[in-house]
């Protein structure tokens, strides 16, 4: 069943063993440079020229589901611990400028116990003094690269959209990586593009 695929990939993976009586282990490419630190840019506008159903039409040759999942992964926790580090960052800030007396309660890398949140990371607007969900979806690829969402991302996006925030972070090979913020309803924002069969969402 789809539901339990994300586990099973994962237990396999965990399972599997590199030695030479292994029958067949998958094996990822490892990202020998991942950013170490974040700058927030402007969401990007796609030039005229670019379409992106072209985007979404090309396909793949061949597509080991199993090896881009695990590859995926490994870059998606690398991406959501910069943000919670930076997050951290902010609210230390935050402290120390007498803003918000303890930043205890108010951060928590919520992905790493509970994967169905439909958010990543717990944090807090200190200039709203509210708590924000923050999701994180992270590329070594460029700005405009689109990006999946799951049906209950979206709908959690919708239902706590004044304290919704996605962070797109992108060029993570790189040193420095990028990233920008979508803020409420992703389904219902004017700058990116939602496909309402897969929730590809694309930079318009």
């Amino acid at each position: 069943p789809e539901e339990f695929i994300a586990d099973f990939i994962d237990g396999y993976t965990r399972s599997a063993s590199t030695d030479e009586k292994s029958i067949i282990v998958y094996e990822v490419e490892n990202i020998k440079t991942t950013a170490t630190k974040l700058e927030k840019a402007s969401v990007p506008k796609r030039k005229k020229s670019s379409s992106v159903k072209d985007l979404k039409t090309k396909s793949k040759t061949k597509y080991d589901y199993i090896k881009e999942h695990i590859r995926n992964t490994n870059i998606g926790e690398r991406g959501e611990k910069l943000v919670f580090e930076m997050e951290k960052k902010k609210l230390k800030e935050a402290v120390k400028d007498g803003k918000i007396a303890s930043m205890e309660k108010l951060l928590k890398w919520v992905s790493i116990e509970d994967d169905i949140a439909g958010y990543d990371i717990l944090s807090y607007d200190v200039d709203a003094k509210k708590p924000i969900y923050i999701e994180v979806k992270t590329t070594t690829s460029s700005k405009l690269t689109p990006f999946y969402m799951s049906e209950s991302e979206l709908d959690f996006s919708e239902k706590n959209s004044s304290q919704y925030h996605l962070y797109r972070v992108y060029n993570f090979g790189k040193d420095v990586a990028n990233y920008f913020e979508l803020i409420g309803d992703i389904s219902k924002s004017a700058e990116v593009q939602v496909d309402a069969v897969n929730y590809l969402v694309s930079i318009k």
